[in-house]
C-alpha cells in the first residue's frame, strides 16, 4: 500500500481508443475496462508471483514487440541462443514435476519483467547479502544466485566484485539478463538449469561459494517436499562451510489477502499489468493469473501466464533446510512488507557436515 495517487480516468480515455481497436472482441474488455474505473494512477506491485525460478505455470503468450524486448534487455535486441549461458540438455533430469512444467513459463514476460520493477526487491536483498560479505575479509567472494531471472541481483552481486554464476529454468530470462551483463559490461556468468536438481550439476563446484541467493519468492514456486529438498540440497552443496543462503518468501499471512477477482497491479505510460489471485486454504496453493498489454509506439501488444506458488510454513521449511546441512541464523519480516506477509531467511552450511556426499 502506498500514498494515494491521482485517478488516471482522463488518461486512460485516451488509450481506451487503443485498446478496443487491438482486442474489441475479447473478453478482457470489460475487465480493463473495470480496472480503468476502480483503480489509482500508478498503482504499485502487490503480491504479483514473480518468480524466475519457480514452477507449475501454463502460459498462453502473443508475446511483447521488439521495441519492448529490446528496451527490456537493457541495449539492443535480445541475445540468440548459445553466447556464454550453458543451456540444459533436453534429456537431463529434473526433479519431478517441477522441471517438466517450467516448459512455456516466463518467454514472453521475460521482455517486460523489468518495465514491471520486478526485480527491485531482489537488488535490495543483495546489498543485504553484500553487507555480510563485507564482514567475510577481502573478496573477491564467489556467489550463485538461483532463479536469478533476468538478473537484478546477480548484477548487483557482480558489480560489487563478486564471482557470480545466475541460475534460472527461463532461457529468456536467461538472455536478458545475459544482455544487461554485457550492456553494463559486468562479467558473470549463466547457467540455465532446475535449480532444484543442482545436487549432481558438475559446473558447479562442491563448497566453492560463499554465498546462495534464492529471492522474490522464488521459494514459493517449489510445490512439493521432494523439490524443496532438493533446492536446499543443491545450495548446500554449493557453499563453502560457514557459507550463508538468503532468501525470502511469501506467507499464509500473504496469500490469505489474496482476493478472487481482477485488480490493477502494475501501470505506466508503456504497461499495464493486471492480475487476478485465488488461494485455496486445503491445499496452500495460490494462483495468479497476469495479463499485461505493452506499448509499441501507437500499438498495444497483450500477454498472459498463469503461476502457481505454495505457501510453506515455518515448520516445513526449518526441516527442510535442517535436512540439507543449513541451519537458520535468523527469519524476519522482508523489508516493506506488511503484518509478516513476506519473510526472510539467513541460513548457513553446518561446519561440522562434508561438502560432498
Amino acid at each position: 500500500m502506498g500514498p494515494p495517487r491521482r485517478s488516471y480516468e482522463g488518461r486512460m480515455a485516451f488509450q481506451w481508443g487503443l485498446w478496443y481497436t487491438f482486442w474489441r472482441n475479447s473478453a478482457m474488455l470489460g475487465v480493463v475496462g473495470t480496472l480503468c474505473r476502480e483503480q489509482p494512477d500508478g498503482a504499485r506491485l502487490r503480491a504479483l508471483p514473480n518468480s524466475p525460478g519457480g514452477c507449475a505455470s501454463t502460459a498462453v503468450a502473443w508475446g511483447a514487440p521488439p521495441t519492448a524486448r529490446a528496451r527490456a534487455a537493457g541495449r539492443g535486441h535480445l541475445p540468440k541462443r548459445g553466447g556464454t549461458t550453458r543451456r540444459s540438455p533436453s534429456s537431463r533430469r529434473g526433479a519431478g514435476a517441477f522441471f517438466i512444467a517450467w516448459a512455456g513459463m516466463y518467454q514472453s514476460y521475460a521482455a517486460i519483467y523489468d518495465l514491471a520493477q520486478q526485480g527491485r526487491l531482489g537488488e535490495l536483498l543483495a546489498y543485504r547479502a553484500l553487507a555480510w560479505l563485507a564482514t567475510q575479509g577481502h573478496g573477491p567472494w564467489r556467489a550463485l544466485d538461483l532463479a536469478c531471472g533476468t538478473g537484478a541481483a546477480a548484477l548487483a552481486l557482480a558489480r560489487a566484485g563478486c564471482h557470480v554464476l545466475g541460475v534460472d529454468r527461463s532461457a529468456a530470462m536467461l538472455g536478458v539478463a545475459q544482455a544487461k551483463a554485457q550492456g553494463q559490461r559486468t562479467p558473470a556468468q549463466w547457467l540455465e538449469r532446475d535449480i532444484c536438481a543442482l545436487e549432481d550439476e558438475r559446473s558447479i563446484e562442491p563448497g566453492s561459494y560463499d554465498l546462495a541467493t534464492c529471492l522474490t519468492d522464488s521459494v514459493n514456486y517449489v510445490l512439493d517436499e521432494q523439490a524443496l529438498a532438493g533446492l536446499f540440497r543443491g545450495a548446500a552443496r554449493a557453499l563453502r562451510p560457514g557459507g550463508r543462503l538468503l532468501f525470502d518468501l511469501n506467507t499464509e499471512a500473504e496469500y490469505a489477502t489474496w482476493p478472487d477477482r481482477d485488480v490493477l497491479a502494475y501501470s505506466s505510460g508503456d504497461l499495464l499489468l493486471y492480475q487476478r489471485l485465488r488461494y485455496n486454504q486445503r491445499t496452500r496453493l495460490g494462483t495468479g493469473k497476469i495479463g499485461w498489454f505493452v506499448r509499441e509506439i501507437d500499438r498495444w501488444w497483450r500477454g498472459e501466464e498463469t503461476h502457481t506458488q505454495r505457501a510453506w510454513r515455518p515448520a516445513e521449511i526449518a526441516a527442510a533446510l535442517d535436512a540439507a546441512g543449513l541451519c537458520i541464523l535468523s527469519c524476519e519480516p522482508t523489508e516493506g512488507s506488511l503484518d509478516g506477509r513476506r519473510a526472510t531467511y539467513w541460513c548457513e552450511r553446518r561446519t561440522e557436515r562434508s561438502e560432498t556426499k
